[in-house]
């Protein structure tokens, strides 16, 4: 813009310059063009006026011949207009000498007017040539003639002169009109060559900017097409969004029928489906597997339609196996017109068109836990439909929903099926059985007259039968006896499982007492038959506990303890044993019978604690080991020994379980008290005759061992010499494999069987421990002294450490040192400790005290 600009005042500052001199010479010359016309122009030919005034003049003069005679009057008149035409003429000579064209003009005007005027007059007026006025009239007529000639004279050879002048006036002005002409040409012409030039640059500048420009404007036409085509997007996906809004309305109001914790109410769900997709159909339908079939269970059908579905619809998939794969595999099925199926659909697309159906859109409905359910729907009855995604969206959306309300309902239907039901064996727990004992309870209240029992079922030796074949087969076992037995009793009886092999069989509507033996027999002759399992053929009993329901029961809980109570006297018989419970049972318990009922529970109550007693080093004076000791702190009779509970255990058949937790427990506390410092202290752990013979007790030790990261050689194992002479051979070898592990063996209260002494060299052992029995009255009693002596000398010849237990007074210990007994416990050192005991006995060293009181003592003889 720049550049056209400056172009223009290029020219501007040239052109103008020229325009003004061309102009300046055009008004010379056109002066003098104007000045050569007036001249030649009627009005300013003075010359031509008077010498045409002149004639006239003389010509009047001798005109007149014929005179009239006048009136003074027209004489005055007749002289003052000659003297008239005189001042005129003297007038117009004096313009003449002031070259003044316009007055000459004007009063040569003037003259002749007045000339014409006297003419005329004397044309009509005309005095006798013998009046004597006459000759004065004719001399001021004559002179004016004579004057009129000379300025003709005069004006003729000034106009002369002057148009001399004037043409070479003229001419000069055309000459230099030319020059000017052609020099500002020649300027003209430079400047706007070099204005030119800028302008082509400018200009070329101006096209690259137009046509930038252009780009530009292109550029900013696709940008507003752009533009326009995202305001239409836009506005389309506003729609969408409107619509999609509408959905997602109708899906929260949906989700909110199915986030109901009753029932949800699936014919609004199913209305608001067919609603939000402007469908003529809504439905929902299940898969039966068994006979290949679905059914239409729930149908919403628009008001505005007629048309409706037969209800309720029965489709076999048998006859469309096309459409029974796409059910099976939980995969849509989109039908936007039911003429217009791929090949192998005419079936289906037959039997749409015979139920009115045009098109038609099914979702899967799909729970994890049971796979396909069944389906969820829309379909328009009137025409061919293109389903969109929304369509597909929603219906997906809600056949989530619907599955996992399924889903949900399975799940919480399951959780009250685990939670009153077996995990193993499917069979009611304790707690569906107490719910249902309790109704029993309640509904005999009522009806006096009605029966009812319960009875017990333990299996006999299961423990070891389990452990013999392994736990894997050992839960198949449970499962296959209670599938058995499940089916001796009635549907209105309760069958649970209540532990690891005991049963307890609510029996209701009872005839009599005798009917409830009747079912116990049952069961036992159920199972006389062998179990066939993984190759293997098991044979399984089991003992029967039976409590009558009576009037003075306070509660169900004493029912279920005198069954139990019933089932332990019945493995006290022998094996397969049925039993009714009776009062007089009672005289066994408050200590024996209802207490192996609080034993089974012990464990898992927490009720069991370890305690720990000092082993004494009588050559250092300090804690070489502790035996760890079982003890029940029961809940109600306070601390229980353990003469009264590990034989009940062992009855029980709990003792394994138990003395694995206590094996576990002192290789724990062991391997704490080596992160304190005492390294080289020992445990020993007693061992029972279930655990030696019927638990992997070498595969036991090699986790507990690797859990607690023990030393194998700091842990000694107790058996007694019982356990030990049951199966030599077996046992030799079963120590021998311990033995390897690296752990040590001790034969704990020896010397009560005498027998035992000769094979004593064939067994891998490590030490004895002397029975307390030996011990308590020596030196007193000789015959215990000499048999302490004994096997103090036994075990010096075979190499045997010797721990003698019960020591109690500074008598027998200075009677045990004096025999070279270098081991000792008892309550003279520490009676059974706590955990926190043992460890504050470790630090405060009180043995070496006491040794060194007893050192001072006896003086020599110690040495």
């Amino acid at each position: 813009m720049r550049s056209r600009k400056d172009l223009f005042l290029g020219f501007f500052l040239v052109l103008v310059p020229a325009l003004l001199v061309t102009l300046w010479h055009a008004r010379v010359a056109y002066q003098n063009g104007r000045h050569i016309e007036q001249l030649n122009d009627p009005r300013f030919q003075v010359l031509e006026q008077t010498y045409q005034m002149e004639q006239r003049l003389r010509a009047l003069h001798d005109h007149f011949v014929n005179p009239e005679p006048v009136d003074d009057q027209r004489l005055m008149d007749a002289r003052a207009r000659i003297l008239a035409v005189e001042e005129a003429f003297a007038r117009l000579e004096l313009a003449a000498r002031d070259r003044d064209v316009f007055q000459i003009h004007k009063e040569a005007s003037t003259f002749a007017r007045h000339g014409m005027e006297w003419l005329s007059d004397r044309r009509t007026t005309e005095i006798d040539p013998a009046d004597p006025r006459r000759a004065e009239l004719d001399a001021l007529a004559d002179g004016l003639i004579d004057r009129v000639s000379a300025f003709r004279t005069r004006r003729a050879a000034a106009f002369s002169e002057r148009m001399a002048w004037i043409s070479a006036e003229t001419e000069s002005a055309r000459f230099h009109s030319i020059l000017s002409v052609l020099a500002v040409l020649l300027f003209g012409g430079f400047a706007a060559y070099r204005y030119g030039e800028q302008f082509n640059r400018k200009s070329l500048a101006l096209t690259h900017a137009h046509m930038a420009l252009e780009n530009r404007f292109q550029e900013i036409c696709q940008v507003n097409k752009r533009l326009e085509e995202e305001v239409g997007e836009r506005g389309h996906v506003e729609e969408k969004l409107r619509q999609s809004l509408m959905i997602e309305e109708a899906v929260a109001r949906i989700s909110n029928l199915f986030s109901t914790i009753h029932y949800p109410d699936l014919r609004q769900a199913v209305r608001l489906l067919g609603e939000v997709t402007g469908t003529h159909l809504a439905f929902v339908g299940i898969f039966n597997q068994q006979d290949k079939s679905v059914s239409k269970i729930l149908e919403w059908t628009c008001p505005d339609v007629a048309v409706t579905v037969p209800d309720p619809v029965e489709l076999d998939l048998t006859r469309f196996p096309r459409l029974h794969e796409r059910i099976v595999r939980r995969r849509k099925i989109v039908v936007d017109n039911c003429t217009d199926l791929e090949k192998g659909m005419e079936p289906a697309a037959a039997f749409m068109e015979a139920l009115g159906l045009r098109a038609l859109l099914l979702m899967p409905v799909a729970a994890k836990e049971r796979g396909s359910w069944g389906y969820i729907g829309i379909a328009d009855l009137t025409g061919c439909r293109y389903w969109g995604e929304d369509d597909k969206r929603i219906v997906r959306t809600v056949g989530a929903m619907l599955a996992n309300f399924l889903g949900r309902s399975h799940a919480e239907k399951q959780l009250k099926h685990d939670a009153a039901h077996d995990g193993l064996t499917g069979l009611p727990n304790r707690g569906l059985l107490m719910d249902r004992l309790a109704h029993a309870v309640e509904r005999i209240k009522r009806h006096p007259e009605e029966r009812f029992a319960l009875l017990a079922l333990d299996l006999d030796r299961f423990k070891p039968v389990n452990d013999s074949l392994g736990h894997l087969l050992g839960d198949k076992l449970l499962v296959a006896v209670s599938e058995r037995l499940q089916n001796c009793v009635r549907r209105i009886d309760t069958f649970a499982r209540v532990g690891g092999d005991e049963f307890l069989v609510l029996l209701e509507d009872l005839e009599g007492d005798r009917e409830a033996e009747d079912f116990a027999q049952a069961m036992l002759d159920a199972l006389a038959v062998p179990f066939e399992l993984d190759g293997h053929e098991v044979y399984i009993s089991a003992c029967f506990g039976i409590a009558v329901w009576r009037s003075d029961y306070p509660s169900a809980e004493e029912l279920i303890r005198d069954a139990d109570v019933a089932m332990y006297r019945a493995k006290s018989m022998g094996k397969g044993r049925v039993v009714f419970f009776e009062k007089s049972m009672q005289t066994h318990t408050p200590g024996t019978l209802a207490l192996e009922t609080d034993l089974r529970r012990a464990l898992e109550r927490g009720e069991f604690h370890m305690f720990y007693q000092p082993i004494v080093s009588l050559e250092t004076g300090e804690i070489a080991a502790f035996e760890s000791l079982l003890r029940w702190d029961h809940g109600r009779h306070g601390m229980i020994p353990p003469d009264r509970f590990i034989s009940m255990a062992e009855d029980m058949g709990t003792i394994v379980e138990v003395g694995q937790w206590a094996l576990e427990q002192a290789c724990t506390q062991l391997s704490a008290w080596h992160q304190m410092g005492f390294d080289q202290l020992s445990v020993s752990v007693n061992v029972s005759a279930q655990q030696f013979y019927h638990q992997d007790l070498n595969g036991v030790i090699r986790g507990v061992l690797a859990r607690t990261g023990l030393p194998p050689e700091l842990l000694k194992l107790e058996l007694t010499e019982s356990i030990l002479m049951e199966n030599v051979a077996a046992n030799v070898a079963m120590l021998q494999s311990l033995r390897d592990i690296g752990v040590q063996i001790m034969i704990d209260d020896f010397g009560t069987g005498y027998s035992s002494l000769s094979y004593l060299h064939r067994f891998p052992l490590n030490s004895l421990k002397i029975d307390r029995s030996f011990v308590k009255d020596i030196p007193e009693n000789q015959e215990n002294a000499a048999i302490t002596a004994a096997i103090l000398a036994m075990a010096d010849q075979l190499g045997l450490s010797v721990v003698a237990e019960g020591i109690e007074n500074e008598a027998q210990l200075l009677y045990l040192w004096d025999k070279h007994c270098h081991l000792v416990q008892g309550y003279l050192f520490n009676q059974p400790l706590t955990r926190d005991q043992a460890t504050a006995a470790l630090y405060k060293r009180e043995t070496v005290a006491l040794f060194s009181k007893l050192t001072q003592a006896v003086g020599p003889s110690l040495s």
